[in-house]
């Protein structure tokens, strides 16, 4: 259908739109040479294909990616279809490549590809769930971002890219157990997001001195103390000071990452936003276990952070008690002038987790009654909010330690009576002078989407 309807319509492309379900490789290959000769604008391709995974996938056939000599933007989202990189041609004019959930084969590497000889005015390269690269070496003096997110079985990372003011790394080294090895020369870096394996010896930070934004993970509980938080606790005190620091408290035992989602919430404060308009980039997995029995508090191993103003924490509890990590966190942060909590993810996927009686979480007990001084903060926004009793006493006990205005957006799947029931008991944790405003994510007329709209007084 596809090919008859380019054969149908000969005039040249300037953006084209290609949904498809669970097609297979020899059917793309059909018609992608003949768009990308005639494209000079944009192309999305989604190949929906729910019975086809990371493991599951067209092992056997490879087609090739036409060299888009005149297109600006190529997103390719191939349900795990195998792709092979050309080994020749010049993409001219490509300033922006996305690909989602694809297996790259053949002997070209992809940064040969996406280089500056042959890509001389790419801006932003986005990989998520990709498979094939072990190894990416990326030379480019166009190249502004560059975002890795669950790049399956990599092995090593370098970068030259004078240019680049973001980057992202998230899921790719630690989830195949591979010791990291990376290089990274952007000395115009502006945003570094490093949720991932990360070893002094082996991954080279060039300086940075423009970086802005600083994001990391951390596990609050760890089986075999803190292992797996090597990386946040080594990345952590390279950087003394920080615009904006962003910090995800996950209490997971083990998980795989599935997919990763983005969670816009436009406040009317943008510096809540974060880099282009993302403040939540949090993974959506299979969680073997929720259960943290047996595993020890490893909090404290956290003995300084960067002096920030902005602090976001996305708080990923599910189910369990998080005051006590938040609040070590926001013990470090005595100059900090706005923050941003995320509670949860709305995820219709997995029932509702209920904490068992005597968890582990719930033993620290500290930030019930040690004294929290924020008295630089300048605004707070909470996002997420379902209203759990933990969540209730978190916040009287948070918002009896400033007196700033203040934003809540409730989760969309809190009933309207429950919202109201909140929102008269968290207005009664307020100092008079404070300013409180209410949220919620309702869907629009046609409920094709939903809008974050401000609840009446």
């Amino acid at each position: 259908p596809v090919a008859a309807a380019l054969a149908a319509h000969d005039a040249a492309l300037r953006s084209l739109h290609v949904g498809v379900l669970d097609a297979a490789a020899e059917s793309v290959a059909a018609w992608l040479p003949a768009a990308a000769s005639r494209l000079s604008g944009r192309l999305v391709l989604e190949n929906r294909a729910p019975g086809r995974n990371e493991d599951k996938g067209d092992e056997m056939c490879a087609f090739d990616l036409p060299c888009f000599e005149r297109a600006t933007a190529v997103s390719l989202d191939l349900g795990f279809l195998a792709l092979a990189v050309p080994a020749a041609g010049v993409f001219a004019r490509l300033a922006e490549l996305s690909l989602f959930r694809v297996r790259i084969r053949g002997p070209c590497k992809l940064g040969d590809a996406v280089s500056s000889p042959r890509c001389p005015c790419l801006q932003k390269l986005i990989a998520h769930f990709t498979q094939g690269l072990s190894d990416i070496t990326i030379h480019s003096e166009s190249l502004l971002l560059i975002e890795l997110w669950k790049v399956c079985g990599l092995k090593q990372l370098t970068v030259v890219a004078p240019a680049l003011e973001e980057l992202s790394v998230m899921f790719c080294f630690s989830d195949a157990g591979n010791q990291p090895v990376a290089d990274i020369s952007a000395p115009r870096l502006k945003s570094l997001q490093w949720c991932d394996a990360y070893d002094p010896s082996s991954v080279h930070l060039c300086k940075m001195e423009h970086l802005q934004s600083l994001s990391t993970c951390f596990y609050p509980f760890a089986h075999g103390g803190s292992s797996h938080n090597s990386a946040s606790l080594n990345l952590l005190p390279l950087f003394k000071v920080i615009e904006s620091l962003s910090l995800m408290l996950s209490y997971r035992k083990h998980v795989r990452p599935e997919r990763i989602i983005l969670i816009m919430v436009p406040f009317e404060n943008e510096k809540f936003i974060g880099d282009q308009g993302r403040i939540i980039l949090i993974p959506t997995a299979r969680i073997r276990t929720r259960d943290i029995s047996g595993f020890q508090y490893v909090m404290e191993d956290i003995t300084m952070l960067p002096e920030a103003t902005l602090l976001r924490v996305m708080v990923v509890d599910r189910g369990h008690a998080f005051g006590d990590s938040l609040f070590h966190v926001l013990k470090m942060c005595k100059g900090l002038r706005s923050l941003f909590l995320a509670l949860h993810v709305p995820d219709d996927l997995e029932a509702q987790y209920v904490c068992p009686p005597g968890c582990a979480c719930d033993q620290p007990t500290n930030w019930k009654t040690e004294e929290l001084a924020l008295n630089c903060l300048q605004e707070l926004a909470i996002a997420g909010m379902k209203g759990t009793d933990h969540e209730v006493a978190v916040m009287k006990r948070l918002f009896s330690c400033v007196m700033v205005p203040i934003e809540i957006t409730f989760n969309c799947s809190v009933s309207e009576s429950k919202v109201r029931e909140l929102r008269q008991t968290l207005s009664t944790f307020c100092k008079s002078e404070t300013s409180l405003k209410f949220y919620k994510f309702l869907k629009n007329e046609s409920g094709s989407k939903w809008i974050r709209c401000l609840l009446a007084p």
